[in-house]
């Protein structure tokens, strides 16, 4: 029964999120620095000025985020149903439970490979990494070094030569 109510929510948020307007703040289309041409400067600042039309709530301005516009609070911040959960190290894949999705950290080069072969052998699932396409990318050498396996393009000095 809690999958089907877990499907339900999943069902709902996605049909809230659909309807959600985008939240931008006064003045973004006139000024660059506020996000004009801009996407990473759109950030909502909540208006607070005294004639401001956006604080007051006038019609054909735009919206303010509310309460109303909250996912529901039993898959609030899960990714499709399942809890995310940050994977640092191998160990931490083995306490990974049914109801959990790996998210790889932002960690070095050889712990990824590691992790991502560990991951393979268990099964697991990550959000942000296809472990196959990754470890087709890189081949261990012997003495484990690793080695990135890259297209074999002439470079225009080689053509010169």
């Amino acid at each position: 029964m809690p999958q089907d109510n877990t499907k339900r929510l999943l069902e709902q948020r996605s049909l809230l999120k659909s309807r959600k307007p985008r939240f931008v703040r006064k003045d973004w289309r006139e000024l660059s620095k506020l996000g004009r041409g801009r996407k990473k400067k759109q950030r909502w600042r909540k208006p607070k000025g005294r004639h401001n039309k956006l604080r007051a709530k006038k019609r054909s301005v735009g919206k303010m985020p509310g309460v109303g516009y909250r996912s529901p609070k039993s898959i609030r911040g899960t990714f499709q149903g399942l809890t995310p959960i940050w994977i640092i190290n191998e160990s931490q894949l083995n306490n990974l439970k049914q109801e959990g999705i790996a998210v790889m950290a932002s960690i070095g080069l050889k712990k990824r490979i590691q992790i991502a072969t560990k991951a393979k052998q268990l099964g697991v699932k990550f959000v942000n990494l296809d472990i196959d396409k990754f470890l087709n990318e890189f081949q261990i050498k012997d003495k484990g070094k690793l080695e990135k396996i890259e297209p074999k393009n002439e470079t225009k000095l080689e053509k010169k030569k």
